[in-house]
């Protein structure tokens, strides 16, 4: 018997159906699961994602990259379409001077996810000492 024969069917393990965990959509074939290549979760396991759950955590995430809801690491959708890479652009951010991966760029600026979001929303602090507003990125 090859390999192929003795690994049992995702569907055959699981009861005949899965189930996404982020939507909860349930009766999805195993094509459109998302194979995310940052982890690998087990056969055993009832953890997966719908390729169209994850469509969307990237698409709203800055600069298109989005995280992994099993093990956080930054995934994006792969160049050509069809599956997703790990968004392993490492420097140091712009704004931050931390080592982070890099998920948006514009200009000369290099940003972090958190200096994204932060420049997208920034807060407004107000300095308790003299009562003055500032825009904190």
């Amino acid at each position: 018997m090859s390999d192929a024969e003795l690994e049992p069917d995702l569907q055959e393990l699981h009861g005949g159906e899965l189930q996404c965990a982020i939507c909860l959509e349930e009766s999805l074939s195993e094509g459109s699961m998302a194979r995310l290549p940052c982890c690998v979760i087990p056969d055993t396991s009832t953890t997966r994602f719908c390729a169209r759950c994850m469509d969307v955590i990237c698409v709203q995430g800055p600069g298109g990259v989005g995280r992994c809801p099993n093990c956080r690491s930054y995934v994006k959708k792969a160049d050509g379409g069809g599956g997703f890479e790990v968004a392993d652009q490492v420097d140091t951010c712009s704004l931050c001077n931390q080592v982070r991966v890099i998920v948006a760029e514009d200009g000369r600026l290099k940003m972090c996810d958190a200096c994204t979001l932060g420049r997208q929303h920034p807060l407004l602090y107000e300095c308790e000492g003299c009562g003055r507003f500032q825009r904190i990125p």
